[in-house]
């Protein structure tokens, strides 16, 4: 018998303004709003870069490659109520070796070229509950 799934006990809302274009370096301002109906207990609030890249086969996929997480707020029991985090999010150098796909090489033939990625970004913010659904909330980026 499949046990019931308890509805969620708050949402949150993650702000980073009107722009959703970034490159690599640029810090992105960022507002969460976590608003709980009741008591809970979480690993805490956390935000994340993730980047995905597209599989082409029999059919299309989207596959995680990247992620960076920052904890925004440690593991506790969070009251009801309403809880705000301001910070600042930098787009990590790192992740330009992530965008472009290195050549395969067998021997001295190469295989698959050099070649930019097929990616899709989004940051996400998030109550991280254990044994539950996660309270979450995300934004697309495009970072070039």
């Amino acid at each position: 018998m499949l046990k019931a799934i308890p509805p969620l006990t708050g949402k949150i809302k993650l702000s980073i303004g009107k722009k959703n274009y970034f490159s690599i370096g640029d810090v992105i301002k960022c507002h969460v709003r976590l608003e709980l109906k009741e008591d809970i207990k979480a690993r805490g609030v956390k935000i994340r870069l993730v980047g995905e890249e597209l599989n082409r086969g029999m059919e299309y996929s989207w596959s995680e490659i990247y992620k960076k997480e920052i904890v925004l707020d440690k593991r506790k029991e969070y009251k009801k109520g309403v809880y705000e985090y301001d910070f600042e999010f930098k787009i990590p150098e790192e992740i330009s070796e992530v965008i472009i796909r290195k050549p395969i090489w067998i021997g001295s033939i190469q295989i698959v070229p050099k070649a930019i990625r097929m990616m899709k970004w989004k940051l996400v913010a998030l109550l991280d509950v254990p044994r539950n659904i996660d309270i979450s909330a995300k934004r697309d980026l495009v970072i070039e």
